[in-house]
């Protein structure tokens, strides 16, 4: 109806995802709600991976010390 062809694979989980954005290949970084940084097993391993994308974006109702980290400044 939309014309969308969506992906038939799964995704990845949370630890999964943090590997991939310190590979290099999540790019982008988009959270909703939550404080993805500081929930996840390793802080500091995610905070390094959280800079090495393009782009993050967090939708939050309350600031938390992971906004702090972002990703790449150019």
């Amino acid at each position: 109806m939309c014309g969308i062809d969506p992906p038939r694979a799964h995704g990845l989980d949370t630890v999964g995802t943090i590997a991939a954005m310190h590979r290099g290949d999540v790019k982008v970084f988009v959270g909703m709600g939550g404080n993805f940084a500081l929930a996840a097993p390793d802080t500091a391993y995610t905070f390094q991976a959280l800079r090495n994308c393009e782009l993050t974006v967090q939708v939050s109702t309350k600031l938390n010390r992971g906004h702090l980290v972002h990703g790449r400044r150019r």
